[in-house]
């Protein structure tokens, strides 16, 4: 199956760009609404998004979004986080963004949740908070095995949300990463 080869794929250090656009069209043949149909579409608006192609990686997304079961929370929740970082970086769009994030299920933040944030953190213009954001989701990153493709690419995300966030506030940053409760008060909770 399609699907699984493209999971083992980033799990050996593919980066989902370097996926064959022929194993994504097999992996997106499946129509239905099963959560491999779905996981089927995320894969390929990663490979999308990875491969510069904003059109087709909304499209995708929203497809996803769209075919999501209900019996799927985790599921659901890992593409509202995307749908959040999607709106406010690519669309810019910060107030649908965090219509989005504030869907999600999960009680603690991970380094998706994280990147999530500091793209609806710059959207708002708070980037020195976006910037910390990025730091925490980066250190979290350093900790793990920087060989898998998925890896790769959050990396390489957080370093352009860091990069762009620095050039508007002072290279000192934060003076630290936010905590869970910083993380709170910031205008994702707030809106």
């Amino acid at each position: 199956m399609a699907i699984w080869a493209l999971l083992a794929a980033v799990q050996g250090g593919c980066r989902p760009r370097q996926f064959s656009r022929e194993r994504v069209e097999q992996a997106l043949a499946s129509r239905d609404r099963s959560p491999d149909a779905v996981v089927a579409r995320l894969l390929a608006y990663f490979w999308a998004l990875d491969s510069g192609d904003k059109g087709m990686a909304d499209s995708l997304l929203r497809d996803a979004l769209d075919c999501c079961p209900p019996k799927a929370p985790r599921l659901r929740s890992r593409l509202v986080v995307e749908a959040a970082y999607f709106s406010a970086y690519h669309l810019h769009n910060g107030e649908q963004a965090v219509a989005w994030f504030k869907q999600r299920q999960e009680q603690t933040y991970t380094v998706r949740d994280l990147r999530a944030a500091a793209a609806i953190s710059q959207a708002f213009g708070r980037d020195e908070l976006a910037a910390a954001l990025a730091r925490r989701a980066l250190a979290i990153l350093a900790k793990m095995m920087p060989t898998r493709g998925e890896i790769q690419m959050e990396m390489e995300w957080l370093q352009q949300l860091l990069a762009e966030s620095l050039g508007v506030v002072d290279q000192e940053g934060t003076g630290g990463a936010p905590s869970e409760a910083d993380i709170a008060q910031t205008s994702i909770n707030k809106a």
